[in-house]
């Protein structure tokens, strides 16, 4: 939103912008660092699916759904968070503009690919545990679409001074809608996997892979929810005349906004190794297995093949009379 009304209060508050915006820059070169890596990483991935699949329909096995998600999640964050580079290189207020209208679609788009990588990874236990669920997943992502574009519309108009205040208001109650629609989706896959996995707990099936899609599913939502909540607080404090928190709690609450998507990233990238090298497990155990039998079965045939040789040449100490 449009930060340039400065609270009542500034020389109070100077200190904490100041030291928020050098939080704000450290952020952004990890934030390019990381980058860098999780495109690395992920590439190192897509390279050990095409050489597990001996390279047959690789351009299937590059353009996964899962691949191409988590490629423009890591694009659309990645640049979202670079372009604050430009008004500190820059410093005319068009160019402030620009970055700012920038990097809010841009994590807007990040927030969309969250949301529909979400429902993917969870979609195999969700119809598990509620087969007649799935009708009414997909539209949730076009309404979640449409509150993000909402938003995204009264950022732009923020920036026109007769109207910002009606349209901070419309800005206020968007977000309320668009965070009780992610919460109210988190806090369902989340309720879901801990069923499944209270549900498979103990049992002979095996179920190892939607396990592991669980167990990463709620460390995601966990993500999530520290981001959320670190964003809701963040924007509330920034009403009040004085600062209510101290600076430190405050510079904190700027490395989790920033910080937060990067380590929701790096758990999906793990989750795709970790589910990369259960299947490979599996391969293994199959191909154990199928040896194992044959093992069994050639055995089982030496046995009968030496007893009926020891049959065969058995003496015959029978005799007869002529």
């Amino acid at each position: 939103m449009n930060t340039t009304d400065a609270p009542a209060n500034w020389e109070i508050w100077d200190t904490y912008y100041s030291s928020g915006s050098t939080a704000i820059l450290q952020d952004v070169w990890i934030t390019i660092i990381a980058f860098f890596i999780q495109l690395l990483y992920l590439g190192t991935l897509v390279w050990r699916d095409l050489v597990q699949t001996r390279f047959l329909m690789s351009t299937k096995t590059i353009f996964t759904p899962v691949n191409l998600v988590l490629f423009l999640m890591i694009l659309s964050y990645g640049g979202s968070v670079a372009v604050n580079l430009l008004p500190r290189s820059y410093p005319a207020f068009s160019v402030f503009v620009a970055s700012d209208l920038t990097a809010n679609a841009l994590f807007y788009m990040f927030e969309i690919f969250v949301f529909v990588y979400t429902l993917n990874r969870g979609l195999p236990v969700i119809e598990v545990v509620i087969p007649r669920s799935r009708p009414y997943l997909h539209p949730i992502i076009a309404i979640y679409s449409l509150l993000l574009l909402s938003q995204f519309i009264t950022i732009v108009l923020s920036w026109y001074p007769d109207i910002y205040i009606n349209i901070l208001n419309l800005y206020f109650y968007l977000n309320i809608a668009n965070y009780a629609v992610v919460i109210s989706f988190d806090l369902f896959v989340t309720g879901v996997y801990g069923y499944y996995l209270k549900t498979v707990e103990g049992s002979d099936l095996n179920v190892r892979r939607l396990v592991l899609i669980s167990k990463f599913g709620c460390g995601s939502m966990i993500c999530i929810q520290i981001l959320l909540i670190s964003t809701i607080y963040y924007s509330q404090l920034q009403l009040n005349d004085f600062p209510a928190v101290s600076i430190q709690v405050w510079i904190l609450l700027v490395h989790l906004q920033y910080l937060i998507p990067l380590v929701y990233i790096f758990l999906q990238l793990w989750m795709k190794q970790t589910l990369q090298n259960e299947q490979l497990l599996e391969i293994e155990r199959r191909i154990q297995s199928i040896e194992s039998a044959r093992q069994m079965s050639d055995h089982s045939f030496n046995i009968k093949t030496h007893g009926a040789s020891a049959i065969s040449q058995k003496p015959d100490r029978s005799t007869g009379r002529g």
